[in-house]
């Protein structure tokens, strides 16, 4: 994958649902050096786990995020920034063999508020978020088959060395949050390091 999307910059968040997931944002565009930010979930069920989704937290770490990546690419405030399109993906939810009926029931819940909370962080507002299988965001940057946290999380080191992915207090870093950077980049065709000599984006825009 070479060249750059065409068109006005993206803004590409992703978000992992996990229990230790975690919300990425990615911008890319013409002229644009590439920039990411991340987010950590919170609590004992991060943000979209258990009986008691957190719309606002998850809407705040969202505008976090985007905010953060407009800031550092020197977009000025004000009606550009405000109409930087906004591509958002979820991990589809994954329902593992000896998960409870109750707990699966919950997951879902909390899996559905999450995405409705995302579809306001959308631009155009109220774009259903994109649903991807791992499979599938992972087969988009090239990791390999089978591979497991370890392989995204070195992948994410690689390509994005300046992005920190320890969590506040912690001491290795977060998979889910090298998850979803690597989804938000799998969407921007972010797939080598911003600045890289053999290119950096993928031959079309994505979203």
């Amino acid at each position: 994958m070479s060249g750059a999307p065409t068109g006005t910059p993206r803004v590409y968040l992703a978000v992992d649902p996990g229990q230790r997931g975690g919300m990425a944002a990615v911008l890319a565009g013409p002229g644009i050096e590439p920039r990411a930010a991340v987010r950590w979930a919170g609590g004992a069920h991060g943000y979209w786990r258990g009986a008691d989704p957190r719309r606002l937290e998850i809407v705040g770490a969202a505008a976090g995020c985007i905010e953060e990546v407009l800031t550092a690419a020197g977009l000025p405030c004000g009606q550009e920034r405000d109409e930087v399109p906004v591509t958002v993906a979820l991990e589809a939810l994954l329902v593992f063999e000896g998960e409870g009926v109750r707990a699966t029931k919950t997951s879902a819940v909390g899996w559905a508020v999450l995405r409705e909370a995302l579809r306001d962080m959308a631009r155009p507002l109220g774009s259903d978020p994109a649903v991807l299988r791992p499979q599938t965001w992972r087969r988009m940057v090239g990791l390999p088959r089978g591979g497991g946290k370890a392989v995204t999380i070195a992948w994410c080191a690689r390509v994005w060395p300046s992005v920190g992915m320890v969590p506040p207090g912690g001491r290795v870093p977060s998979d889910g949050v090298a998850d979803a950077l690597a989804m938000a980049s799998a969407l921007a065709g972010v797939v080598q390091a911003p600045g890289s000599a053999s290119g950096r984006n993928s031959d079309k825009e994505r979203g």
